[in-house]
Order: structure tokens, then sequence, then C-alpha cells
């Protein structure tokens, strides 16, 4: 996953999450509807609140189709095993 901005554009993002513990934005590359499900690459942010660290990129593939809410959680459960590691 791409560190610290490459590829992410906050004009195009269509969906936001929080929570006490992270903050995510995404959008499917291409354009995209909420609601819908995609498959193919997505851009995202993901800010670690505690921490006050973020990182971004426009690498995260679905095979399969998936709403933005589902892209979401699954780049959410990438980056906590990461830094679970």
């Amino acid at each position: 996953m791409t560190v610290n901005g490459s590829g992410f554009d906050e004009d195009l993002v269509e969906f936001t999450s929080a929570s006490d513990q992270a903050e995510i934005a995404l959008y499917k590359l291409g354009g995209g509807t909420l609601g819908a499900s995609y498959q193919g690459r997505w851009a995202w942010r993901y800010r670690d609140v505690p921490t006050g660290r973020t990182t971004s990129g426009d690498d995260l593939w679905t095979g399969t189709p998936k709403t933005h809410r589902e892209a979401a959680e699954i780049l959410s459960n990438v980056i906590t095993a990461a830094t679970d590691a």
C-alpha cells in the first residue's frame, strides 16, 4: 500500500467513515455511486485518530464487487493487520 499521499484526490471522496480509532475516506477510481458494488481499484486515506498518523494511496484492489462500506472495512482490516504484525 502507498504511504502518505500519492494517488489520493480529496476532491473525489465518495465515502467517509469515522470512529474514535480511525477515519477513512475513499472513492472508486473511475467513479462510483454509494450503494452500488464495484470491483477493481479504489483510492483511500486512513487516519489513525489516537496518533494522528495519516496514510493514503490509490492501490486498494477488490477482485469481487464491493460497496464503498465493504471496501472501507477491507482497508481497515488490512491496515490493522499490518500494524499488528
